[in-house]
């Protein structure tokens, strides 16, 4: 059985804590730059809109592509998704180009649901909520911390905001690149092995596994041999 290690947990937290940190750092700065363009309360609110509408109708599909294709690349594309929406953001001459590059973040905003499926290939039932929940908190701190950085950045300008979050997504991107490995086709754990106590008691499962399967296929293939040759009276 493959055991899921503290180290890729930790790196899904990671990742989703950048990945809603560099949301937080652009999504409150988005009526400034609305307005920096002449936009109308009307095309504010469409500029608002269009990220939600693009995630609602991009999520079913990742999660499907991610069963298809695997966690990891799912969560490279929606990364660099996310980068390049920010590097839009900052170099766009026009209303309609930030329409376009909000709308290309959306399409990329399905991180949280491809982080649950990867902490849901990797975890028992038992402990899924327990670790499904740390992706929350980590997806939390993010967002709290996202928009104090881009409101100070935004002193400077908002292209600044928005090219420290590209430049933050690029990091983020590498790093799942560096150290995120694949959990589809990985065997998920044994029920009864929680994630604490998988390391201690690998070992020890890994040398009794062979013997117990084979009494108890031994003992499985000789029952029916024995009562197909006991004469019945």
């Amino acid at each position: 059985m493959v055991i899921a290690s503290r180290r890729a947990l930790g790196t899904v937290y990671f990742i989703m804590f950048m990945d809603t940190l560099n949301f937080g750092i652009v999504f409150p700065l988005v009526p400034l730059i609305a307005k920096s363009f002449g936009a109308n309360a009307i095309m504010t609110g469409i500029m608002v809109m269009s990220y939600s509408l693009c995630q609602f109708l991009v999520t079913p599909l990742f999660g499907w592509i991610s069963d298809m294709c695997g966690r990891r690349p799912v969560l490279l594309i929606a990364v660099l998704g996310t980068a390049v929406s920010s590097f839009g953001t900052g170099l766009a001459p026009n209303f309609y180009m930030v329409l376009i590059a909000r709308c290309v973040n959306g399409l990329s905003g399905a991180t949280m649901g491809v982080a649950n499926a990867y902490i849901a290939d990797v975890t028992t039932k038992d402990e899924r909520s327990v670790y499904m929940s740390y992706v929350q908190s980590a997806s939390a701190v993010g967002m709290t911390l996202g928009p104090a950085v881009g409101g100070l950045l935004s002193r400077v300008g908002f292209e600044v905001a928005c090219y420290v979050s590209a430049g933050l997504s690029c990091g983020n991107f590498f790093f799942v690149l560096a150290f995120l490995t694949e959990s589809r086709w990985q065997q998920v754990r044994e029920a009864s092995i929680p994630l604490a106590d998988a390391a201690a008691n690998s070992g020890d499962d890994a040398s009794k596994t062979p013997a117990s399967t084979g009494d108890a296929g031994t003992t499985a293939v000789a029952q029916p041999v024995a009562e197909r040759s006991s004469p019945r009276i």
